[in-house]
């Protein structure tokens, strides 16, 4: 039975945490959930143990309230600490019940217990048992699909915070949270070393996670969030670190200490020009990364690894990220999630496409359509009730209006689909060339399943081909 351990904040508020009970664990602190749901402790650990010295819980606590009254936005998804605990370095946060985190995407973060109850998808059992768990693993955590979105969400959490010349720090599977969603509410839960970039003086990182510059003993930055997100992002996607190849493996032999390098130094594994790093491990290519974001990630570890200017910035990589996700398409059968303009059909198990609303957005210039702007594809069976179509296919890119929808199709009985606008004052068009003046369209099944375009008049006029394949 779990040790119920009571702490007591600086206003003498109690709260009830279970010792073994641990949400996440990372390099400088260990959070706990509590009795409350929504309420979770984090206590700040040195070397692993909690702190002791008087002195230190003081500072430890001086920091924590100067961030408290940081100016950071109301409604970012940072879980803010609201008071620190008394005689001891820790303090109270509210984060929102359910959550989990990130590093639970990762299949290598698996223990061996945990390794052996994963049920092995019947169309993976002829794989090494290894691979057949990791496959599992990721499918049953969201496959493809969850993974951008989740990426993506991160990406915007940190460019509020960069728009500010605030740094994050410590970006790692250990500091991230999420929901089950399919596109997730994403948290940052570790905000303890939050600063703002030209009052910096320290350098932070979580082993795996080293930033050149800043293991030479330069300060973080934005750029070092952004190379730290890279390495996340891709271990994410492959299941594989972007440093972890052979050369690493040949380095833990060479007998000449002054030879050998760490993970970091050696070129990443699927460097354009040195494939002395090479790795065979992970879901690499068209099965997880789009040509597009291949590039980030080869300008990213390449150019931008002694260059911090040369490094994608974050709107980049969100619009990447948001682009890849807009192709994915579900396997009717295995349920993986895959790229359905690279693959003609499931590349997991073979089975051909699912029934699919294609969303083609096009910029449009003297009512003439010009070259194709975004790609959106949903799959549809029996049981579909509503596809919501985001602003970025009928507007600009907005970073900040990334989760907002346009369009929503709501599919409802005796073959009827009605489109519903969500408040938009821009002027609509449908192929008649009247502009519709509802938010709302009656429309068939049959009659998209030919094609229907509406044009959006904005800050840049849009055409959008919506249509239904089999």
């Amino acid at each position: 039975m779990s040790k119920i351990l009571k702490k007591i904040d600086e206003f003498n508020n109690i709260h009830y945490i279970e010792k073994d009970n641990e949400l996440g664990r990372g390099g400088q602190g260990v959070v706990y959930t509590t009795k409350n749901a929504d309420t979770v402790i984090k206590i700040a650990l040195n070397n692993e143990q909690p702190i002791k010295d008087e002195k230190k819980i003081k500072l430890f606590h001086q920091k924590i309230k100067k961030l408290i009254y940081k100016p950071l936005p109301n409604d970012i998804n940072i879980a803010k600490p609201l008071v620190v605990l008394k005689n001891e370095a820790g303090y109270v946060m509210n984060l929102l019940d359910g959550m989990y985190p990130f590093a639970k995407l990762l299949p290598q973060e698996l223990s061996k217990s945990e390794a052996e109850k994963i049920e092995i998808a019947e169309f993976l059992k002829e794989l090494d048992k290894r691979s057949a768990i990791y496959f599992s693993y990721y499918l049953q955590t969201g496959g493809v699909r969850k993974r951008l979105y989740t990426l993506s969400r991160l990406a915007v959490i940190l460019f509020r915070l960069h728009s500010r010349g605030i740094i994050y720090f410590d970006i790692s599977h250990n500091n991230i949270f999420l929901n089950k969603d399919d596109i997730p509410l994403v948290y940052l839960i570790d905000a303890d070393n939050i600063e703002y970039e030209s009052n910096n003086t320290h350098t932070i990182y979580t082993p795996n996670f080293e930033v050149p510059e800043i293991v030479k003993g330069e300060p973080n930055s934005t750029y070092s969030d952004i190379y730290a997100f890279g390495i996340l992002s891709y271990l994410t996607l492959t299941t594989t670190h972007p440093f972890d190849g052979i050369g690493l493996e040949e380095a833990d032999w060479d007998s000449e200490e002054s030879n050998k390098k760490e993970k970091w130094e050696l070129p990443w594994i699927e460097d354009s020009d040195d494939d002395s790093n090479k790795s065979k491990a992970g879901l690499k290519g068209t099965l997880t990364i789009t040509k597009e974001l291949y590039q980030l990630f080869h300008q990213l570890f390449e150019d931008g690894k002694e260059n911090r200017y040369k490094r994608p910035t974050l709107p980049i990589w969100i619009e990447s990220l948001e682009k890849s996700a807009s192709k994915t398409i579900k396997c009717p059968n295995c349920q993986m999630s895959y790229y359905y303009d690279l693959f003609d059909k499931c590349p997991y198990c073979q089975t051909k496409k699912s029934k699919r609303i294609i969303v083609k957005s096009y910029y449009l210039k003297n009512n003439e359509k010009q070259q194709l702007r975004w790609e959106y594809v949903r799959e549809i069976d029996e049981n579909t009730k509503t596809i919501k179509l985001p602003n970025y296919l009928f507007k600009s890119f907005n970073i900040l209006e990334i989760d907002d929808i346009f369009l929503k199709l709501e599919f409802q009985i005796n073959n009827r689909i009605i489109l519903s606008f969500q408040k938009t004052d821009n002027e609509i068009y449908f192929k008649s060339n009247t502009p519709i003046r509802l938010y709302r369209k009656k429309s068939t099944i049959e009659e998209i399943k030919k094609g229907m375009e509406i044009i959006i008049k904005n800050d840049i006029d849009i055409l959008v081909e919506i249509k239904i394949e089999q």
